[in-house]
């Protein structure tokens, strides 16, 4: 590609060693994009959790590696979603209310 194409998409001959480094991070971590940002100077890294910035490369690994190695509470098998599944908020829904007319439980008519 010319000098004129590489501007064009982003990626100026001024900044060819921070595109490496970006590369070399985003090569490391698969399932994770990574990249520098010309304009701002800052690394970026896209991944399940959403949009991660950093004024450095060696701040965004930092965030990368605590990511992937964090310590997980003892009794943890996976990691936590921090969301209930929705058969047990509907049954702890039904039963919190139980006996309550209209309110979970069918109301019975005094006919």
């Amino acid at each position: 590609m010319s000098a004129a194409t590489e501007r064009r998409w982003g990626r100026s001959p001024v900044h060819v060693h921070e595109h490496a480094r970006a590369a070399a991070l985003q090569a490391q971590h698969p399932g994770v994009i990574v990249w520098y940002g010309e304009t701002s100077g800052h690394y970026y890294a896209m991944d399940a959790d959403g949009l991660h910035e950093a004024p450095n490369l060696e701040a965004l690994a930092l965030r990368m590696w605590w990511h992937t190695h964090r310590p997980r509470p003892r009794h943890a098998t996976t990691a936590p979603t921090g969301r209930r599944s929705s058969a047990a908020t509907a049954s702890r829904a039904s039963t919190a209310h139980a006996g309550r007319p209209g309110r979970g439980a069918v109301a019975r008519s005094r006919h």
